[in-house]
């Protein structure tokens, strides 16, 4: 296991020690070092102050490589994944060319409008094959019921949506029966 340096600490010419850089941010917390001590680093006498200044400094480059190194990593698992897709992409444009070399096979267009379906059905209006459309309408007992509920009684009218009657409508003319 890798021993922690130690430090030397001089106050007003007496010099004591050595102490660990955890010992030092202890007795500065529980203000037993002032940060006007000097520290003895590489041989060379400095503030504490500027020793403790250094050591955040320090300790702030190696958070900031540690976050650029994650980033990194991250913009690294980032690119693979769209090379990824970039690949299915480019796979699925080939499928695409290739489909588009084969020759075109032609389909049948489904037919616009009505389809006159053989059925023994004839408009007597206007004698067309096609069937005719069922629509629901409110019947003429329904809009007498409609008004006179709302003369007398508001909740009566409602009653008149019980008395739609189905009308059979020609496609072709509108003649209904």
């Amino acid at each position: 296991m890798q021993k922690s340096p130690q430090f030397i600490l001089r106050w007003k010419g007496q010099e004591f020690g050595p102490f660990s850089k955890e010992a030092i941010d202890q007795k500065v917390r529980e203000h037993e070092l002032s940060l006007a001590h000097e520290i003895q680093v590489d041989g060379k006498w400095r503030s504490l102050r500027s020793f403790l200044n250094l050591q955040s400094q320090t300790q702030e480059q190696d958070r900031q490589k540690i976050r650029l190194k994650r980033m990194q990593d991250e913009l690294d698992q980032k690119e693979v994944s769209l090379q990824g897709a970039q690949s299915e992409l480019d796979k699925t444009r080939d499928e695409l060319e290739e489909a588009k070399r084969q020759p075109k096979r032609l389909h049948a267009s489904p037919p616009s409008g009505p389809v006159a379906v053989p059925s023994a059905y004839s408009c007597p209006q206007c004698g067309s094959p096609f069937p005719p459309q069922i629509v629901k309408k409110l019947s003429t007992l329904g809009w007498v019921i409609a008004v006179v509920g709302l003369l007398f009684c508001l909740v009566g009218s409602l009653f008149a949506l019980l008395c739609f009657e189905e009308k059979k409508v020609c496609p072709s003319c509108g003649y209904c029966r």
